[in-house]
């Protein structure tokens, strides 16, 4: 049988998948394709791998202590997951490489069926040549193909376990390869899952004209022009002196004895992402990944390593004597997380269409636009003018993955779909790809707009936008109990214990729990709904809640159809008496919810922790802010498409933007209440914060038992 072909003997199924069932196979899924400069590059990082000849184990005593320490650490997390025994399963290791089989989660090999998956024909044939070789548990029953990710060719339900390792990193996109590894595994299967998670993004600022690379002066300016093999002799001549080695040695001493834990572990998690090469498609954050996740699979357990995006350490000691850290994994730089298959969620369906720079359906306009090698086999297209350069391309789906190269001269690029903006930062130290997603647009027809910028970091040396790669996910179906919740069945029993849990709390919301029973809250919650003007169809769109309390508005965007629902707070699920999260908790599991939940103070909240949003809700919370401004800022950080705020407001006599201050409890007895703002100074705080438009909805009077009347305003604001 040749290498290339499918097996002719029943090893596949009739529908075209791999059977998990019979003896070795190895298929190069790719075969009948034409040129791929990704997969092209990866086979040329895979041979020159196998011409170097060195296994896993030798990689890893030649790598820096920092290096193996930080792999240390991360097999330790990796080892003591409760997977269980996997005797007898059918185990997939996705980004299999060239090393054999879970080189690097040995404990899968103690399974039935082996099924290796990768991008690169090289590297699954070099790991064939592994299994056959060696002496598994699961001798000869094994099998190799490749895959984008987007589409894995094995049956529905055919997988126990699957081990994605530092590989969700190279697929185009994320959400399409959760949605294929939720179709392949089996009711109640697991999903191992390790990367390296990006890091935020710093500001990019208004520093001028560009300072082009031959008027640059300074050390670092003559350094960058002397050619590497000058270096390479250099370290030659002193590893030949003595007297300079014990030179070299003292100076790496200070130098480590000065630097801070987290230098060091960052740069081993750094290099453990390099290793994996530059033609990799960027890593995500917590936030995204977390969205991806949701709905598909319920997280088991997630633990972060490498230290924290914002420098924070917790260090740890190690075998060796190195030392490494961990982290709360929505700031770590690494995590390994075990989920288990949702069995409930109802696969929508996508296929992926790729538009890569070279595509005809791309207009380049202004410019220069220049394609410029990036990578062994990648091409890109850069363009330096700023403002003056931007593309087109008109697309139809209902989500987008945008690939640039960050690198040293990386400025900013403007990103607009539909009239909604966002701004992203191409500076890095060390080139890379880099990922930026865009969910939640609605159905139909869009059109992507990218440009330059006058802005950039303020460590870049210029303001290059180098574009790659724009990948559209279209749903091939969108099954109706998919778009919000469905209140369970629930037997008389069930109604009953409900009926009690419902009666033995206070409540804040009135949410209808179903079967006739529905919460006794001090707000008219569902009245609020019509003042609010809340789209009557949230299909596609991603939405925050921040101060969600018992949830009723996050619950109402649910049932509306939003793809993704995050119910921030932290005050009200702490303070004690009604304000407490149990409520939230009763009713979540009551309406079969999805709703995602964040317990994190307002002044937490940013695009690193939480994401970025198409809809923010922000009712109730800005006169219970100490500081209005910082509060609206955050808002407007994690917002890409609007913002509801309802809140109080007082001094409408008053001309000007003004704001009445409440000291100690004088406004219904609450300690909480800070300010009154006026109409106008509501307006003027939402266009300081960023937001572009606002929009006064509506003023209503809200009473609730036990207070005085509120006099409250509802305002729409655009990004």
């Amino acid at each position: 049988m040749s290498a290339r072909e499918r097996s002719a003997d029943g090893l596949t199924s009739q529908a075209g998948h791999l059977s998990p069932q019979g003896g070795p196979v190895v298929i190069d899924s790719f075969a009948e394709q034409g040129p791929d400069p990704l997969i092209n590059s990866y086979e040329e990082s895979i041979r020159a791998e196998l011409a170097e000849g060195e296994d896993l184990a030798t990689r890893l005593r030649r790598a820096p202590a920092a290096v193996r320490s930080a792999y240390q650490h991360r097999q330790e997390l990796l080892d003591a997951l409760p997977i269980g025994d996997v005797s007898g399963k059918v185990c997939v290791d996705f980004g299999v490489g060239r090393h054999g089989f879970a080189a690097r989660f040995p404990k899968l090999q103690q399974c039935t069926r082996a099924i290796g998956v990768d991008l690169s024909y090289a590297a699954i044939k070099a790991s064939a040549d592994v299994s056959e070789g060696g002496r598994y548990p699961y001798s000869r029953n094994y099998a190799y193909f490749t895959s984008r990710g987007d589409h894995i060719d094995l049956d529905d339900a055919s997988a126990d376990l699957v081990y994605a390792g530092e590989s969700i990193e190279r697929v185009e996109s994320a959400e399409a390869f959760l949605e294929e590894v939720h179709r392949i595994l089996k009711p109640g299967g697991l999903l191992v899952l390790t990367t390296i998670m990006a890091s935020p993004d710093a500001p990019c600022l208004s520093l001028g004209p560009v300072v082009a690379a031959k008027e640059r002066r300074g050390l670092m300016a003559r350094l960058s022009r002397v050619p590497r093999k000058a270096f390479s002799r250099l370290g030659q001549f002193v590893r030949a002196n003595p007297s300079l080695r014990k030179l070299a040695r003292f100076v790496k001493r200070r130098l480590g004895r000065s630097a801070a834990p987290a230098l060091a572990d960052l740069g081993a998690v750094q290099a453990l992402a390099a290793a994996s090469g530059l033609d990799h498609l960027g890593p995500l954050d917590y936030a995204e990944l977390r969205r991806c996740l949701a709905g598909r699979f319920d997280l088991v357990e997630v633990h972060g390593y490498g230290g924290t995006v914002d420098g924070t350490v917790h260090p740890i000691a190690t075998g060796d004597g190195a030392a490494t850290t961990f982290a709360p994994p929505e700031r770590a730089r690494g995590i390994v997380l075990l989920a288990r298959r949702s069995d409930d969620y109802q696969s929508a369906g996508c296929r992926q269409q790729r538009y890569r720079h070279d595509a005809a359906e791309i207009v380049y306009r202004g410019g220069p636009w220049e394609v410029t090698a990036l990578y062994r086999a990648l091409t890109g297209r850069r363009a330096t003018g700023g403002e003056g350069a931007w593309l087109l391309l008109p697309f139809t789906g209902e989500a987008l993955t945008l690939h640039f190269w960050a690198h040293s001269w990386g400025g900013e690029a403007v990103i607009e779909v539909d009239g909604i903006r966002r701004s992203v930062n191409l500076y890095s130290p060390n080139p890379h790809m880099k990922r930026v997603p865009l969910h939640g647009l609605p159905p139909g027809k869009h059109e992507l707009r990218i440009s330059g910028s006058p802005n950039r970091d303020a460590r870049s040396g210029g303001n290059q936008v180098i574009f790659y790669q724009a990948t559209v996910s279209v749903k091939e179906e969108t099954p109706a109990s998919h778009s919000g919740c469905a209140v369970p069945k629930r037997t008389a029993a069930e109604r009953e214990q409900l009926r009690k849990k419902v009666a033995a709390r206070q409540w804040f919301h009135t949410i209808d729990l179903g079967d006739g029973i529905v919460t006794p809250g001090c707000d008219h919650s569902p009245t609020k709904i019509g003042y609010l003007k809340l789209p009557e169809r949230l299909d596609g769109r991603s939405v925050l809640d921040i101060g969600a309390y018992d949830g009723f508005f996050s619950f109402e965007c649910e049932r509306r159809g939003a793809s993704r629902v995050v119910a921030a707070d932290h005050y009200c699920w702490s303070y004690g008496g009604m304000a407490t999260k149990d409520g939230f908790d009763i009713a979540r599991m009551a309406l079969g919810s999805r709703v995602e939940e964040a317990f994190i103070p307002v002044e937490e909240i940013s695009p690193q922790r939480l994401g970025v949003f198409d809809l923010v809700l922000f009712l109730g919370v800005l006169y219970h802010a100490p500081d209005p401004l910082r509060y609206l800022r955050i808002v407007r950080a994690v917002c890409r498409g609007q913002v509801i705020l309802e809140t109080e407001i007082d001094a409408e006599d008053y001309p000007q933007p003004a704001a009445v201050f409440y000291p100690g409890a004088t406004l219904n007895n609450d300690a909480s209440n800070f300010w009154g703002p006026n109409m106008a100074c509501v307006e003027a705080l939402l266009h300081e914060a960023g937001f572009r438009r606002v929009e006064r909805i509506c003023t209503f009077n809200m009473v609730r038992r036990g207070t005085r009347p509120f006099h409250r305003a509802v305002f729409h604001a655009f990004v």
